[in-house]
């Protein structure tokens, strides 16, 4: 088991700038009116955004990390438990380790799809 050593504080931070990221992508695309702040969004809104943006932030980690056994669906969890104090937003802290799998389970797949005989090369 691969054991990922991140401060849950430095995980928020990353991920409540990608979600910021997310939200100007989604207005640029015409989802959202311009000048929508991310606090304004509904529950399910906003738990969409998130979860695209820890999704991003995971396809980001080497893949060694993303097909080997983890601790990131902790820290997914803890992150977003946290992210319910950020936002005052109660659906955050019923947010699952399950849930988190099932979120890494479609990067998994994505690198389960290549080849076995390819070989994952350095950028």
């Amino acid at each position: 088991m691969i054991e990922i050593k991140i401060p849950t504080s430095a995980a928020v931070i990353m991920l409540t700038e990608r979600m910021r990221y997310e939200l100007q992508l989604r207005i640029k695309a015409g989802c959202f009116e311009p000048g929508y702040e991310i606090e304004n969004l509904s529950s399910s809104d906003l738990l969409s955004i998130a979860e695209t943006s820890a999704f991003d932030l995971v396809f980001l980690l080497p893949v060694d990390i993303l097909i080997e056994e983890s601790n990131l669906p902790e820290i997914i969890t803890e992150a977003f438990h946290a992210l319910s104090k950020i936002f005052g937003r109660e659906e955050f802290t019923i947010y699952t380790k399950e849930r988190a799998e099932i979120l890494l389970n479609k990067v998994k797949n994505t690198f389960n799809q290549i080849e076995p005989n390819q070989n994952y090369f350095p950028n």
